[in-house]
């Protein structure tokens, strides 16, 4: 994807839902397709590194990556701005291609 503006994700602390639904486009502009092939892995930079590495999943068209949530799975993340990598793996030859993106805690309002 080239960019300057990296996509955001956002999250509410304590919501699980929606999933969270990004585009991956090449250097084209062309959809990548994930519909097999990959595994993928979400880093956050929060301060002791948020790894996620199941409930993502790839499709062929756009939106082409779902990030699902388990209950309480982001829960411990303090409410700030960060910068995050999703690592797509090609399977086949173990490459990496590398989105670099935003991520937003936003504390819950109770």
């Amino acid at each position: 994807m080239t960019t300057a503006d990296p996509p955001v994700i956002e999250y509410v602390i304590g919501s699980e839902l929606p999933d969270r639904q990004l585009t991956w486009t090449d250097s084209a502009g062309a959809v990548i397709n994930f519909a097999s092939g990959h595994t993928f892995t979400l880093k956050i930079g929060t301060p002791s590194t948020t790894t996620k590495s199941s409930g993502i999943t790839g499709a062929a068209a756009a939106p082409n990556i779902t990030i699902t949530l388990t209950a309480g799975e982001w829960d411990a993340i303090p409410a700030g701005y960060y910068d995050a990598q999703l690592v797509a793996r090609r399977t086949a030859d173990s490459k990496d291609r590398v989105l670099p993106l935003k991520f937003v805690a936003i504390a819950a309002i109770t």
